[in-house]
This record gives C-alpha cells, sequence and structure tokens, in this order.
C-alpha cells in the first residue's frame, strides 16, 4: 500500500510539474502601447569592475535612477529622468533620454528594450498591466553593444 501511494503522488507531481512547464513556455510579455510609466530603479556595479570603465561609478558604489518611461502606439521607448551616479547627479544620458524600440517576449521569456546607449532592459509587467518589473541584461558600450552586464540594476516602473 505504500509503494501506490508513493507511486500516485510522485504521478500527481509529475503531472504539475509537466503543467507548469507547459503554461511556462506559453507565457509571453507583449510590448505595451500608449502607456506612461514613472520608474525608480537601483544598481550596484561589481566589486571586481575596473575603476577605469566607467569615471562615474566605482566598483560597489549604488547609483540610483528616477524618471519616466513612455510606450507610444508602435511600442517606441522613450526614457527620461535623472540619475545619481556615484553621487553625482544629472539627467539620464543628457538632455535627451534614452529611447529604443520594445521586442515581445515569447516562449516564457521576458520583453525587451534596446535603448539607444546600446544597453537593453528587460522587463515583465504584473497581471493588472499596471506595472513593469525591469532588470538591465547588457550594458552600454563605447563602439558597440555588449552581451552582458557587469552591473546590477532592477527596477518597477507603475502606470501613469
Amino acid at each position: 500500500m505504500k509503494r501506490f501511494v508513493w507511486g500516485v503522488a510522485g504521478l500527481l507531481a509529475l503531472g504539475w510539474s509537466a503543467t507548469a512547464f507547459a503554461q511556462a513556455n506559453t507565457i509571453t510579455t507583449a510590448c505595451l502601447t500608449n502607456f506612461t510609466c514613472a520608474f525608480s530603479a537601483a544598481d550596484s556595479y561589481s566589486l571586481l569592475t575596473p575603476k577605469n570603465t566607467n569615471p562615474l561609478t566605482l566598483a560597489g558604489q549604488p547609483d540610483v535612477y528616477l524618471g519616466y518611461m513612455v510606450f507610444d502606439g508602435s511600442s517606441n521607448v522613450t526614457l527620461t529622468g535623472f540619475q545619481n551616479q556615484n553621487g553625482t547627479p544629472s539627467k539620464i544620458n543628457g538632455a535627451g533620454g534614452l529611447s529604443g524600440p520594445c521586442t515581445a517576449g515569447s516562449m516564457g521569456q521576458p520583453a525587451t528594450i534596446d535603448l539607444s546607449d546600446h544597453s537593453q532592459l528587460s522587463f515583465v509587467t504584473d497581471g493588472s498591466g499596471n506595472e513593469l518589473q525591469f532588470i538591465l541584461t547588457m550594458d552600454s558600450t563605447t563602439g558597440g553593444k555588449s552581451t552582458t552586464a557587469n552591473s546590477v540594476r532592477i527596477g518597477t516602473c507603475r502606470k501613469q
């Protein structure tokens, strides 16, 4: 009888995990249209980051960002606001902010925004569609796009 109970429990667990896996692969994150949200984010560079990588950022020092993210009718994104990097406040990317296209996620992957400074944000939306949670997936580099992020930047953006 004990073997039977364990066998049934094992089959139920296998069935639930297969269902969860199937649902995770069918979840999509769509790019938003006509959507404006206020964001806040923070990041920190690795303690192993060379100090000459970015003169405004020291290894291990936190940076903070505040501003607005605007998705237009074609899912193009404009990001404007302020940043405080290593104690130096300034506008994000000077006066112009950042912009770039959004690509919808598929097969359980988040949507991505490729910004004009060659950095990339990946995001998911909450169930109500009123909030984004994002993470930096590629850093900006001089002369081209990086394939990794050497800082950890996370944030949220709430609909306005």
